[in-house]
C-alpha cells in the first residue's frame, strides 16, 4: 500500500506499525529487495514489483510488516516463546 499522508506515517512510525529503512535491491534479480531497518534483527524482504513501488536501490522507504503466518514458507519467522508443559500432577518446581 502506497501511503502519502505524512501525519498517518508519523503515527505508524511512532507506533511502530512502520518502519523506516534502506532498500537495497538484489543484483541478481531485481524484484527481490531487502530493506535494513534499524529496529531489526533481520532485513525484511520487499519480495515483488509492486511491494518495492518506485523506490531505488540506497532509498529511504517506510514499510509496513505483514503479520507472521503470511511470511513466504522460505523466510525465517520471528522466534516464538518456549511454552513449558508440566505434568498434570506435578508439584511446583517439577515438570
Amino acid at each position: 500500500m502506497h501511503v502519502t499522508n505524512k501525519t498517518r506515517i508519523a503515527k505508524g512510525l511512532e507506533s511502530g506499525q512502520y518502519y523506516q529503512g534502506t532498500i537495497r535491491v538484489s543484483t541478481g534479480n531485481h524484484k527481490r529487495s531487502f530493506v535494513s531497518v534499524d529496529a531489526l534483527k533481520a532485513d525484511v524482504l520487499i519480495d515483488g514489483l509492486v511491494p518495492q513501488n518506485c523506490s531505488l536501490d540506497g532509498d529511504t522507504v517506510i514499510i509496513e510488516m505483514i503479520p507472521a503466518p503470511l511470511w513466504p514458507a522460505n523466510v525465517v519467522k520471528p522466534a516464538q516463546p518456549e511454552k513449558t508443559t508440566r505434568k498434570p500432577n506435578a508439584r511446583k518446581g517439577e515438570q
